[in-house]
């Protein structure tokens, strides 16, 4: 017991210099919130239209692509839509995430989008087709529904977009045949306002416009913060740092006495 307490007292500084980080970490891993992850998985969606418009002459094919905008990625479109201030803007209020976000401003889209881009992430998954999605909330159960939410609302919103561009196509295309004259092009713009009906009706009947889920979110059972090895980790890398530099001053002033 005699040895073990002067080894304290000799050996005090250094032993102090490894605990405080240690200590430090734990107490931010005590008072930080906790926060929870939950994940899909999905997989784009096959493209209605090419479904609409697979078969027919080459010039009424290329005139119907005008229409759909067929050369733009949906998936591309859609992602860029995730974070857009529109859509996350209209998420939040739908379910009322105001206070859950820390915002006090419901008409600050900024704030609201920079809350939103802080908790959820959807990247593709490497060497394969599928996207994640991760939401990220203190609340394991809200982290989970927020995440199936997102996917459906996310949807119905790209769906919705592309119904209200389809309604003006046939619209267009209701105007340009009264104008028309010649019976080939009065037939040919039937044939492709016929397409557009049809893809109407494809896109109506499809919920998982984009995205169709393969693993809906489940109820996290362990945060992902606080991450205790992660505190440690850097902790135990702090203290070697630490005393490291303890110990090199320690010598360089030593030699500088001895000199003198």
């Amino acid at each position: 017991m005699f040895k073990v307490s002067e080894t304290i007292r000799k050996y005090k500084r250094e032993i102090l210099i490894l605990l405080v980080p240690f200590v430090i970490s734990t107490s931010v891993g005590l008072i930080s919130k906790p926060v929870f992850q939950s994940e899909i998985i999905m997989s784009p969606a096959s493209d209605s239209s090419s479904r609409i418009f697979g078969s027919g002459s080459g010039l009424q094919n290329s005139i119907i692509s005008s229409f759909i905008n067929s050369d733009s990625s949906l998936i591309q479109r859609t992602l860029s839509t995730a974070t857009s201030k529109s859509f996350l803007s209209s998420f939040v209020e739908k379910y009322n995430l105001y206070s859950v976000l820390g915002l006090s401003n419901k008409n600050d889209k900024w704030a609201i989008q920079e809350e939103m881009m802080s908790s959820f992430s959807i990247e593709k998954i490497d060497t394969s087709s599928l996207y994640m999605l991760k939401m990220q909330f203190n609340s394991a159960q809200l982290s989970s529904e927020m995440a199936n939410n997102f996917v459906k609302e996310l949807n119905s919103f790209m769906q919705q977009k592309e119904l209200e561009r389809i309604s003006k196509n046939i619209q267009s295309l209701d105007e340009r045949i009264a104008l028309a004259e010649k019976s080939e092009t009065r037939k040919m713009l039937y044939n492709i306002l016929g397409s557009q009906v049809n893809l109407d009706v494809v896109i109506s009947s499809d919920p998982e416009y984009v995205f169709r889920v393969i693993d809906r979110a489940s109820t996290p059972i362990q945060p992902i913060w606080p991450n205790y090895l992660y505190l440690y980790i850097l902790s135990l890398i702090f203290s070697t740092f630490f005393l490291g530099t303890f110990y090199f001053f320690k010598e360089k002033l030593s030699k500088d006495t001895s000199e003198t």
